[in-house]
């Protein structure tokens, strides 16, 4: 970040390279930056997920847990070795080989923050700071943005808004976690192939990259279901599809998927769009009124004569529901 210190002039978010955090969260994170002015204090954001959506299967990893209170961040503590054990607790060993048991709903930073270019002031002095401080130990200094963000909260310097999300943040801590992802994508491609012989490969691929993400997904969700985009949207398109409750399926058929993908192109260019982010991108109802500058209600409302006009589309061409 520092080296961006004197070349970014505006309101600016930070991710880390290796994360992929949703976007549900870089939405979120943008309105509180377009809106975001510094006043009495600087006005920063963090965008908090819930621990038990940060973990890796393949070991352990670092968090910043969060102490909210009103909305607004008090205090971030770096937690470096959290992970699951085989009981389903979530523990945090110190350097001491201390053990923590803490709870997987806690509110932790994967460094998608926000900041006003205030934050450049003073950054380089705290890290020469902590430079000095571990100058016997430089071989495992690491700099945390959180600590830097608590430096300016204990100094009553800013203020940090929690905007939460109930998103999972896939991090790529482990090359297994990378090596996973692919795995399970060329795996479903050689099942597939054949009989399948796909026009397309970028396209084949994309589209088991996403029912892979989509399984994932329900089973995520499978305590909650309804509480997500996807179980509403599948729901939603059940109303109109043969297959009820498997309209996944029911979609991989080469039939249904032609004929949708006519009646698709009788639709108006913004109507045909609303639909795709929908159904196929799973974008919530929220997001979707906000993207094209609509109320809820009239978003539901393009949303359900769409499916209604896709139902009589599809019975003209004898699938029925």
């Amino acid at each position: 970040m520092l080296c961006a210190a004197g070349t970014v002039k505006e309101n600016f978010g930070v991710v880390n390279a290796d994360d992929f955090y949703g976007r549900d969260a870089l939405i979120k994170l943008h309105r509180h930056l377009a809106a975001a002015h510094d006043g009495a204090r600087a006005d920063y954001c963090m965008v908090g997920y819930y621990l038990k959506n940060t973990l890796s299967r393949n070991g352990t990893v670092s968090r910043g847990i969060c102490s909210v209170e009103n909305g607004k961040l008090l205090h971030v503590v770096e937690n470096k070795k959290l992970e699951r054990r085989p009981d389903g607790t979530v523990i945090n060993t110190r350097d001491d080989g201390s053990i923590t048991e803490i709870s997987e709903d806690t509110v932790v930073s994967m460094n998608c923050m926000g900041f006003t270019p205030s934050f450049f002031d003073g950054l380089e002095d705290m890290f020469i700071s902590s430079l000095r401080k571990n100058a016997d130990n430089m071989a495992k200094f690491e700099f945390f943005l959180p600590s830097a963000v608590q430096t300016l909260i204990d100094e009553e310097k800013a203020d940090v808004t929690v905007i939460n999300t109930t998103y999972v943040c896939h991090g790529i801590t482990y090359r297994e976690d990378s090596e996973e992802c692919v795995s399970d994508t060329w795996l479903h491609a050689w099942n597939a192939m054949p009989p399948q012989r796909p026009s397309i490969l970028s396209s084949f691929l994309g589209r088991i990259t996403r029912n892979l993400s989509f399984d994932r997904c329900r089973r995520q969700n499978a305590e909650k279901r309804g509480g997500g985009s996807l179980p509403l949207a599948l729901d939603e398109l059940s109303e109109c599809v043969p297959a009820p409750g498997r309209v996944e399926q029911a979609l991989e058929a080469r039939e249904l998927a032609e004929a949708i993908d006519r009646f698709l192109r009788t639709l108006p260019e913004r109507e045909c769009s609303i639909f795709l982010r929908r159904y196929w991108y799973v974008d919530s109802v929220q997001d979707i009124a906000a993207r094209y500058a609509l109320r809820e209600n009239t978003a539901k409302s393009i949303l359900f004569r769409t499916r209604e006009k896709l139902r009589r589309y599809l019975a003209g061409e004898g699938i029925l529901v």
